[in-house]
């Protein structure tokens, strides 16, 4: 009879587990007797790019809190916005992209999400690409709130948030004060560490700094279109490793607040792209992101205040890929390559201004009036050794203008509308608008009706991007989008909280990459029309544990009538966290189901199904405390939908994982 023995990190992690439970601790908040509007009614900025109760928010917006980060183990902003509903994730080994309510193009570079960092947008000014995977240049221990608000958001923010708005609230100096270090370790040689510092002085300045690093090995993977003897069976060795650095200041000083951030990562990827060699394993993907803004506040008058930003940004793109005839060159950015046949390089430097005035000086009304700004500079090159396709740079600007009012007309009932101008300098103008009605009822019940439209400018990759078996296209113009949905959120006490939003939306003017003649070429020819129904449902049980459930069901259908790729027509999540044995350890258990999906080829990709299984002791002992963590359990290894960038329609996803981290306080 065969054995299955415990793998040796697990049993450790357990042991440790039980340990933990038996040692007193300190007192401390216990987090899950807090009221309700602690923890389900936390105050957003998302939806209106101010603070407001989530249950006047004109969008269904979601939370994730520091708590949930530690105690599901989420390790990068992907993990954590694919527990929540209606969200899943495409995984090509190089970068994770995020779909939403049945919509995730392949070779969509998560481009029609906006990704903010304290309301900073972090969307890079070549790729409008959010970065999501380990190459997102903040810490998750730095977290103090995610929150994302579903729909269009294009009447507050602009371009790209089409699918949804996701807006990061970092963790000040008085949530971190003093020294932390925390080293981890995890499967395939990974090997961690960070290091963070946080105190408010006398004078009433908060500083709080924080650096990290890590490394994998990486590990092997299995393709059955090259499994034949020439190619190894088809197998890549030791792919999917990487380095990352990443490091974060931030200093508040009465209005002032000045924050930088910024991190690099080299990672290893399959040589499995159009025209690479498959037995040279040496693809390389470089992506250095850093951002800088200084924003200051303050009361001009009673019930007004004067909010202003300026910010410089930088992202550097370098691609490897080894090619059937590679010829060594040195002078092609040493630090990466060795042997490069084809490389890709970009930089992108631009820089922005923000001014806005809130205002409630007139009653049942709060008013945004905002103004912003942008410049930058792009370059972007692609070279064999012997043949340069592509090195030019561009510049470009854009501006804004957006007002917002909320009107109250009761207790009860408001009215949010909003809308907002762009200009570009490349393709003209949009002017994008958003409605809601919301009620908030006797019973714990809260309506919201909504509507808005939202555009994604194309970027410069799409214009301009030229290689050997790709052309530009200066031509092209925005994509464009309408979206209806109606929400009935239910909060009958401080233990159960429920939501449920039909929805409809349809885009047009999608930009795709086509295949013509053997040179691809981006156009403007894509329409997508999507409706679904989705629900949530948290409750927090006895002895502190906690559950949530959540389930979306789409349809989403191509002009032609036909099932749109990478729309699976459902997706479910569940979880579960409690004590064990004591309050000192808990342990978390969470699932996710996403149904069958097309590749791009439309071959089926089936249904994926994924538990993850964490313990962490949340009270500190002598300053110390755990976290271990096993994702992908079961060690299910779905296959992953591809882009055209790849010589197949699907690709490996890696299996099961652990990580154990110790964080010292003091």
């Amino acid at each position: 009879m065969p054995r299955y023995p415990l793998p040796r990190p697990l049993a450790a992690a357990l042991a440790l587990a039980f340990a933990q439970a038996a040692i007193p601790v300190r007192a401390e908040a216990d987090l899950t007797r807090l009221p309700l509007e602690r923890l389900l009614e936390l105050r957003v900025i998302a939806a209106s790019s101010y603070e407001q109760s989530a249950s006047e928010a004109p969008s269904a917006v979601s939370v994730i809190t520091a708590d949930d980060i530690r105690r599901k183990g989420y390790r990068t902003l992907a993990q954590a916005l694919e527990s929540l509903p209606g969200l899943y994730l495409t995984d090509d080994l190089g970068y994770s992209y995020l779909g939403s309510r049945g919509f995730n193009r392949i070779g969509d570079y998560n481009s029609r999400f906006q990704l903010s960092v304290n309301g900073l947008r972090t969307n890079d000014a070549l790729f409008d690409m959010a970065y999501l995977g380990t190459e997102f240049p903040l810490d998750m221990a730095l977290i103090e709130r995610i929150e994302f608000a579903p729909g269009p958001g294009s009447s507050m923010y602009g371009s790209n948030a089409m699918l949804g708005v996701i807006n990061i609230v970092t963790r000040n100096a008085d949530d971190l004060s003093g020294w932390r270090v925390a080293p981890g370790i995890g499967s395939h040689g990974t090997r961690s560490l960070m290091a963070s510092f946080g105190r408010r002085f006398d004078s009433g300045l908060r500083v709080l700094a924080s650096a990290s690093g890590a490394r994998t090995d990486g590990q092997d993977f299995h393709y059955p279109a090259f499994d034949t003897p020439a190619t190894h069976g088809g197998v890549a060795h030791g792919q999917n490793g990487e380095r990352l650095s990443r490091a974060y200041l931030r200093a508040t000083y009465e209005g002032w607040d000045f924050e930088t951030f910024g991190g690099r990562r080299d990672k290893t990827a399959p040589s499995v792209y159009l025209g690479s060699d498959f037995n040279r394993n040496e693809t390389r993907l470089l992506d250095g992101l850093a951002f800088a803004a200084l924003r200051y506040q303050r009361e001009v008058a009673p019930g007004t205040a004067l909010e202003a930003r300026v910010s410089t940004s930088r992202y550097r793109y370098a691609g490897v890929y080894p090619g059937l005839a590679a010829v060594p060159d040195e002078r092609i950015v040493p630090d990466l390559a060795t042997s490069a046949d084809n490389r890709d390089d970009a930089l992108g430097r631009w820089h922005g201004a923000e001014a806005r005035i809130v205002s409630t000086a007139f009653t049942g009304h709060k008013v945004v009036l905002g103004t912003e700004f942008q410049r930058e500079t792009l370059q972007q090159s692609n070279r064999d050794p012997s043949v340069v396709y592509l090195d030019r740079m561009d510049r470009g600007r854009r501006v804004a203008f957006y007002a917002q009012d909320e009107m109250r007309f009761s207790q009860a009932w408001l009215l949010n509308a909003g809308v907002r101008y762009d200009e570009y300098a490349s393709f003209g103008s949009s002017v994008n608008p958003r409605l809601a009605l919301i009620g908030n009822l006797s019973g714990g019940w809260t309506f919201k009706l909504l509507y808005g439209s939202a555009f994604r400018a194309p970027n410069a990759y799409e214009n301009f991007y030229v290689a050997s078996s790709y052309q530009a296209n200066a031509a092209l113009g925005p994509e464009r989008s309408k979206t209806t949905e109606a929400v009935a959120e239910w909060r009958p006490n401080e233990r159960w909280n429920g939501r449920v939003s039909a929805f409809h939306y349809r885009f047009e003017d999608l930009i795709e990459q086509v295949d013509e003649g053997g040179s691809f070429v981006f156009r403007n020819r894509g329409s997508v029309t999507g409706r679904g129904l989705e629900g949530a449902l948290q409750a927090i049980l006895g002895a502190g544990a906690r559950a949530s459930a959540s389930a979306s069901f789409h349809d989403v259908r191509q002009d032609d009538g036909l099932r749109a790729t990478n729309a699976p027509r459902y997706t479910a999540k569940a979880a579960l966290d409690a004590a064990l044995g004591s309050a000192n350890v808990r342990g978390a258990i969470e699932g996710s189901l996403v149904g069958p999906r097309l590749d791009r080829d439309r071959g089926t990709i089936p249904a994926e199904a994924r538990v993850n299984l964490v313990f962490t002791t949340l009270e500190r002992w002598h300053d110390l405390s755990f976290t271990f963590a096993v994702y992908n359990l079961f060690d299910r290894t779905n296959p992953q939908a591809l882009s055209e960038y790849f010589a197949q329609a699907q690709g490996p996803s890696p299996g099961r994982r652990y990580f154990a981290e110790a964080e010292w306080r003091f």
